[in-house]
């Protein structure tokens, strides 16, 4: 299970994104891949902190759809008030989610990324910076994802997923995990 969103002025923010991206700091991940430290959202990155604001604008609705089956339109009134020790009546402080890790990826003809989950996250997110014809998909609980450049996939930081390896160079991801952090917890 997993929620996409596309970021609209990503023709425009992507390329200086990608320029900026700390992928001179990388380390090699298992598979292949590059990955920078796991903090580049504390870095003052403009372009970084354009991306990470409009993924965490989109946070509240992502996980409205995770708790709420059923297709009711999210109403930030409905998990309100969050002095009850959860939030209205979908029991959970939507306010409560954070942004803890946050890194870049790059891939390289024949890299890719193991079978692996982001588990005791709540939510993790790809952001796709550089998707060059070819690209490797995301594979998610073994569901092929064939995602595009200024795309945003949100899923459950226990689901697990891979990246086989590249046919190509330079596909590159913005990746993130959220915690759920309630203050009443």
């Amino acid at each position: 299970m997993y929620q996409r969103y596309n970021y609209p002025d990503a023709e425009t923010l992507n390329p200086k994104l990608y320029k900026a991206l700390p992928i001179w700091e990388s380390k090699p991940v298992v598979g292949g891949g590059r990955k920078s430290n796991l903090d580049i959202h504390k870095k003052g990155i403009e372009e970084v902190d354009t991306i990470l604001k409009w993924i965490g604008s989109l946070v509240p609705l992502v996980s409205h759809k995770y708790s709420n089956p059923s297709n009711i339109e999210f109403d930030y009134r409905d998990y309100l008030p969050p002095s009850d020790h959860g939030g209205g009546k979908y029991n959970f402080n939507i306010d409560a989610f954070n942004l803890s890790q946050c890194w870049s990826v790059l891939y390289n003809k024949g890299d890719g990324v193991e079978k692996h989950n982001h588990f005791p996250y709540a939510l993790s997110f790809c952001y796709y910076v550089n998707m060059p014809d070819g690209s490797s998909p995301l594979i998610l609980e073994d569901e092929v994802i064939y995602p595009k450049a200024g795309e945003v996939i949100f899923f459950l930081g226990s689901a697990y997923h891979s990246v086989p390896p590249c046919d190509v160079d330079c596909r590159c991801a913005l990746v993130g995990n959220i915690r759920y952090l309630d203050i009443y917890i």
